[in-house]
């Protein structure tokens, strides 16, 4: 019979308890594999026993560098890891929207600048439907890709996050001005372009806004590419945006070479939008998965113990009792 060694439980506990301690000072924020068991420690806090296997990572060896790392991290606030999976799906589906939208409207703006090259001049009528219908998409992506979770985690966000979301509505209304004057409206034409100029620019801020949001979204979650990616767009993507509007209309060939390159340059700054809100949308599917995957190891880690606790069961027997009693000594 294989001897019995007894499980201090209540120390389990403690540690558990001190492992949750330490998960407020850094974890894993990288694809790291568990030298023992392969198993994937990424957010699993720094000096916590694999959830897997029961092994310290850190006594290994393997990963003693990050404990001279380890005062330098901040406390990890993935909401996106921390949504539920209805909000996570809003996450997947607004970001993919919100990168789609900004296709499209890189797409339409070549294809005007092109057409404008044409005799017939550019479609401008067609050109403002699909800018008219990007900008409803682009509104309810921002609903999604911001949001309530965001308040929640961080209060003093609050009053950003809703302006944002007003300004990005704000599109629609700004492409509805410029086609009642495309379509010949009664309303006076120089009226309804100053509405448009006014409600894209004060949209366009907006816009800026947004990407600082989600760059600090970014930052918390540890997704450097795609925080550097939005970072630099939302910072140098006016520019090109205001000298595009030098070129509105018809084109003299002069012109043509000074407004590709603007558009050039405006075209790799939403690339990068596109860039930063894909690597957002990948971290959401790992976030899924990884969920998917500890309500697996809690369900194996509970199979686990309670398998212990049986094997223990059978191993504890009770003693013989001498049912005659004691025997009287020798004299």
């Amino acid at each position: 019979m294989s001897p019995y060694i007894p499980v201090d439980w209540s120390q389990q506990n403690e540690d558990e308890a001190a492992g949750a301690a330490r998960s407020a000072r850094a974890a894993f924020d990288q694809d790291s594999p568990c030298p023992s068991c392969g198993y994937n420690l990424r957010g699993v806090p720094l000096g916590n026993k694999c959830p897997e296997c029961g092994v310290d990572p850190m006594g290994d060896g393997q990963y003693s560098e990050l404990q001279l790392k380890a005062p330098q991290l901040r406390r990890l606030m993935d909401i996106m890891l921390a949504a539920g999976p209805a909000e996570r799906r809003n996450w997947k589906f607004g970001l993919a929207l919100a990168a789609a939208c900004l296709g499209a409207v890189v797409v339409s703006r070549f294809v005007y600048l092109a057409a404008a090259l044409s005799p017939g001049g550019p479609p401008e009528k067609q050109y403002l439907l699909v800018g008219a219908a990007t900008s409803v998409a682009w509104a309810f992506a921002a609903r999604f890709i911001l949001p309530a979770s965001i308040e929640r985690h961080w209060p003093r966000l609050r009053t950003l996050r809703r302006a944002v979301l007003a300004s990005q509505f704000l599109w629609m209304p700004a492409y509805a001005f410029w086609l009642m004057r495309g379509f010949g409206s009664s309303i006076n034409g120089d009226l309804l372009i100053a509405l448009h100029v006014l409600l894209r620019a004060i949209a366009g801020i907006g816009f800026i806004a947004m990407g600082q949001l989600l760059v600090f979204v970014c930052e918390e979650a540890e997704l450097e590419h795609a925080a550097r990616r939005l970072n630099t767009a939302s910072w140098l993507v006016a520019f090109p945006t205001l000298l595009g509007q030098l070129f509105i209309g018809s084109l003299p060939w002069i012109a043509l070479f000074a407004n590709l390159l603007v558009l050039l340059w405006w075209a790799w700054m939403l690339a990068y939008y596109v860039l930063g809100f894909l690597g957002m949308r990948q971290h959401v599917v790992w976030a899924q998965r990884h969920r998917i995957e500890a309500a697996g190891r809690q369900h194996r880690v509970a199979a686990k113990k309670k398998a212990h606790e049986q094997m223990i069961e059978r191993q504890i027997r009770p003693l013989p009792v001498d049912q005659g009693g004691d025997e009287p000594l020798a004299t």
